[in-house]
């Protein structure tokens, strides 16, 4: 077992890499608005997923002194952290020199991969739990999460933009609530 915070520079690289992309590329974009078709849903899920990067970022950094791990848990923040740029990456395209971008296209190009990856974070976090606390099999909230990773399926497969309207509006809320409600 080794102590937490000397590992958390490798994930500090990634997250700050990623919030890089997110700020330069939004900036480009400011810039480049006759380049660009927009699509407020990419740019409502990269603020989702930029907020949910910072907070998983604060919460490692937080607790990085105060838990001693194993090489096993720290591949386990990594890959978060890894996911997270790839997510970044995803939700950012590049704005080709001589074309029009267009994130309407881009959207559904890169939502299964997208969704996806919130999928591999989701299920690594419900398996975790359930190892932890086997009493949380029947709870409620299982029954929720379970739900959401049905959710995320669909969204996956399914290309319908009212759904993923939807989909974006529920998560928001109730994302941007447990931050709101989380101590």
């Amino acid at each position: 077992m080794i102590d937490r915070s000397q590992l958390l520079v490798l994930t500090s690289i990634l997250y700050g890499l990623a919030i890089a992309r997110y700020f330069d590329l939004n900036s480009k974009y400011f810039y480049n608005k006759n380049k660009i078709v927009f699509e407020w849903l990419i740019t409502g899920w990269s603020i989702l997923a930029f907020l949910f990067m910072v907070r998983t970022w604060w919460e490692y950094a937080n607790t990085s002194a105060l838990i001693q791990i194993s090489f096993f848990n720290y591949i386990e923040i990594l890959t978060v952290a890894i996911i997270l740029y790839i997510q970044s990456t995803l939700l950012t395209p590049d704005i080709p020199k001589d074309e029009l971008l267009d994130l309407k296209k881009h959207y559904l190009k890169i939502s299964p991969y997208f969704f996806g990856s919130i999928l591999l974070i989701f299920l690594k976090n419900q398996i975790t739990r359930l190892f932890t606390n086997v009493n949380e099999i029947f709870s409620l909230l299982n029954y929720i999460r379970l739900i959401f990773i049905v959710c995320l399926l669909i969204m996956i497969i399914n290309k319908n933009r009212i759904f993923h309207i939807i989909m974006f509006f529920v998560s928001a809320v109730l994302y941007l609530s447990f931050v709101i409600l989380a101590k």
